[in-house]
C-alpha cells in the first residue's frame, strides 16, 4: 500500500534529486502531459535555486516567450552564456514570429544535442525541460512524434489535471482526443474514471511514452482544488499508484496556492 505524507513542495523538490538514476550532475528532469507542468517547471527550478543550484529551463518542443520573474538570464543558444552567480536561465534555440491567431511570441526550444552541449560545459547542475506541449488543457495523449524528452533525462513527471476526472469525457478538454479516445477507450460523454486514467499512466504509449526503467517516474496530479470530488480522486490515485509498481512517487498537488503539495504517496518497502 503507498504511504502518505503532507511533505513541503521543498521536501519534494529535493526527493525529486535523490531519485535520479546518477549521482553525477547535472540532473535532467523532464515534464510530459497537461494540466500546470510550466506552473510547475518554474517552481521546481526556483526551489533548485534556492538550494544553491545552477538552473536551465528550458522545452524540446515550443513555449510562449518566457516572462517569468524567477528567471535571471533569458537566452538563445547561440548566444548563450554563463551566469554571472547562481541563478535560473532560460535557453531556447530561435524565436518564432506569432501567427494570425495568436500575438504572442513564441521559442523553439532546445534540441537534444543541443541539451547535451550545454550539460558537457558543466554550466549548470540541473536541468528542467518541458518535453511536450498540451494547448492548456489539463489532460493528453501523445501523439506519434511525443513526447521529446532528452535521452538521458533522470526523472519524468507525467501530469495530469484533475477537473476532468470523475466527470463526462469532453474533447474540448482533452488534447489529442483521438489519441485519448482510442488509448483509454473512452467515449465522449462517457466518465473519466479509474480504468481510462489507469490505462493512460500505465500504457506504453500514454503519458509515460518512451521512458526506460530506468528513469524515475513521478506523476504529479494537479488543479485538485478544481476536481469533482477530491476524497474520491484522491483515492482512486492511490489504487492506481499501488497496482502500477512503475511509479515511483505520486503527488496531488495544487499549484497556484503558495503551500501547493496536497498529499505525496511513496511506496512502503
Amino acid at each position: 500500500m503507498p504511504m502518505s505524507s503532507n511533505n513541503s513542495f521543498s521536501e519534494f523538490a529535493h526527493s525529486l534529486i535523490s531519485r535520479a538514476t546518477s549521482t553525477r550532475e547535472p540532473i535532467t528532469i523532464s515534464l510530459v502531459g497537461g494540466g500546470g507542468k510550466t506552473q510547475l517547471l518554474y517552481r521546481l527550478a526556483n526551489e533548485y535555486q534556492q538550494f544553491g543550484h545552477n538552473v536551465c529551463v528550458t522545452t524540446t518542443t515550443k513555449m510562449y516567450f518566457p516572462n517569468a520573474p524567477e528567471l535571471n538570464q533569458v537566452t538563445d543558444f547561440a548566444s548563450h552564456s554563463p551566469l554571472p552567480s547562481t541563478g535560473i536561465a532560460f535557453v531556447y534555440s530561435e524565436r518564432l514570429c506569432p501567427n494570425d491567431n495568436d500575438a504572442k511570441v513564441k521559442v523553439r526550444g532546445l534540441s537534444n544535442e543541443q541539451i547535451e552541449s550545454l550539460k558537457r560545459q558543466q554550466l549548470y547542475s540541473v536541468f528542467i525541460v518541458e518535453a511536450d506541449g498540451s494547448h492548456r488543457l489539463p489532460l493528453k495523449a501523445p501523439a506519434r512524434h511525443e513526447p521529446c524528452f532528452p535521452n538521458h533525462s533522470d526523472v519524468v513527471i507525467g501530469v495530469t489535471g484533475a477537473d476532468p476526472i470523475l466527470n463526462p469525457a469532453n474533447p474540448e478538454a482533452i488534447h489529442r482526443w483521438n489519441e485519448f479516445s482510442m488509448l483509454t477507450k473512452c467515449n465522449e460523454g462517457s466518465v473519466i474514471g479509474k480504468n481510462q486514467i489507469q490505462a493512460l499512466v500505465h500504457s506504453d504509449q500514454g503519458l509515460f511514452k518512451g521512458c526506460s526503467e530506468q528513469q524515475q517516474k513521478i506523476w504529479v496530479i494537479n488543479r485538485i482544488d478544481l476536481a469533482r470530488d477530491k476524497a474520491q480522486l484522491t483515492e482512486m490515485a492511490k489504487q492506481i499508484f499501488d497496482e502500477e509498481p512503475q511509479l515511483a512517487q505520486l503527488a496531488i498537488t495544487q499549484m497556484t496556492t503558495d503551500n501547493p503539495i496536497h498529499h505525496i504517496f511513496n511506496r512502503t518497502l
